[in-house]
């Protein structure tokens, strides 16, 4: 097999480090096979990082390997908006992967915080996200875990918690 520059975990975090940029948070989306809503979480994301004034934020997509079109349903942000950016890992990957690579993006570009947020997750909020990244950033937290209830559909939200 060809090596793709992304078969180790190092590897796999200068790559997302590399697309978030010198981000303070980052907001990772670990995706595979979700084109009908990656598109609408980037966008609640993005709605939810403009609550944080001051804070360089990106958002990286962690794409598993998809074949239905995901990376393609990836909202571009507009000027003054924070960073998009899509990572592909080679497929097949598992989900657990990408999860990998968001957090050793975060930590080999020395984010204070960063955000994981699952690509099907549409009943995401922008005061959701607030408070999910709010209380790392500003020194009251180490880690946030979020409680609430979700339909049924969105089961695939627990996969990484």
């Amino acid at each position: 097999m060809a090596s793709t520059g992304l078969e180790t975990m190092r590897e796999l975090g200068q790559a997302v480090a590399a697309a978030s940029g010198a981000a303070e948070l980052l907001v990772g989306i670990p995706a595979l096979n979700q084109a009908r809503s990656v598109g609408r979480v980037v966008e609640r994301v993005a709605a939810g990082l403009a609550k944080l004034d001051g804070v360089a934020a990106a958002i990286v997509v962690v794409d598993a390997g998809s074949q239905a079109g995901t990376v393609d349903a990836v909202p571009r942000g507009a000027s003054g908006e924070p960073l998009r950016r899509v990572v592909r890992l080679p497929a097949p990957s598992p989900r657990g992967r990408a999860l990998l690579a968001i957090l050793a993006g975060a930590a080999a570009v020395g984010a204070r915080a960063c955000v994981v947020v699952d690509a099907g997750l549409e009943s995401l909020t922008p005061e959701g996200l607030d408070r999910l990244a709010r209380p790392v950033l500003q020194g009251e937290a180490d880690y946030v875990s979020p409680t609430y209830s979700h339909t049924a559909s969105e089961g695939t939200l627990t996969t990484n918690l």
